[in-house]
């Protein structure tokens, strides 16, 4: 009992962690409610996920024979899940603020989806703790490692997408931003599973939460950026065209 309270813990407040610090980047603070709501569906996401991906290995397992073809399936795989990932996360934010009054600034685009790649990493956090630890020490050591790792990651990556959305709502062409985001967020997310996961070279993964690290500094910049916008959100994307005759 005491492991499992202990795994919840430790997979909750390292993503509280970056939460709050990626919060307090926003000036007009958003509905605390929909932020939970936003957290949610990010720890429902996992579910989806992991149902698209368990699709994704079988179409791939069927196609798969040779040695070599099996190693390049790991690689497809690994990458395919990354952008899985990001794809999943950003539409249940984008349904979540579709229309939503309170969507009114383009940071908030950042921010929701920052949340709920926080979601989705407390939900993988619990998962990886309970399978990947025997005592109470791997746990809080795992908790460790994640937290400036596979945490930070996914909040980043949220962040990017939700950084060009923003960016594509505010100058008209949302749909593009969209998918810059996405492949921005997916690249970067399926180049850290490659380095990570399909390395065993220690250096290569410190190399790796380096450079995620890094990426992350660059990111405030984007929040920055974001933060001195005082285009309405709702006006850009949702107010009807005005009648020049009027």
């Amino acid at each position: 009992m005491f492991i499992g309270f202990l795994i919840i813990l430790c997979a909750f407040i390292p993503n509280i962690a970056w939460l709050v610090f990626y919060i307090r980047e926003d000036t007009h603070p958003e509905p605390k409610p929909l932020l939970v709501v936003a957290f949610v569906l990010g720890i429902v996401s996992v579910g989806i996920v992991y149902v698209m991906q368990r699709s994704t290995v079988s179409i791939l397992s069927h196609s798969l024979d040779a040695p070599i073809q099996v190693i390049m399936g790991s690689y497809a795989f690994i990458i395919c899940a990354a952008f899985i990932e990001e794809i999943v996360k950003f539409v249940s934010i984008r349904l979540l603020l579709h229309k939503n009054p309170v969507f009114d600034e383009p940071i908030d685009a950042m921010i929701y989806l920052v949340v709920a790649g926080l979601g989705f990493a407390f939900a993988e956090n619990i998962l990886y703790l309970r399978n990947f630890s025997d005592t109470a020490f791997d746990v809080v050591n795992l908790a460790m490692l994640r937290f400036v790792s596979a945490n930070l990651l996914h909040a980043v990556c949220s962040g990017m997408a939700g950084y060009f959305w923003a960016q594509g709502i505010v100058n008209k062409k949302s749909w593009r931003g969209i998918a810059v985001g996405i492949l921005a967020a997916g690249g970067i997310h399926a180049l850290y599973n490659v380095l990570t996961l399909a390395s065993h070279n220690q250096l290569i993964v410190d190399i790796s939460i380096v450079f995620i690290l890094v990426v992350g500094i660059f990111e405030l910049r984007d929040f920055e950026k974001l933060r001195k916008l005082s285009v309405p959100v709702t006006l850009t994307v949702y107010s009807p065209p005005m009648d020049k005759n009027s």
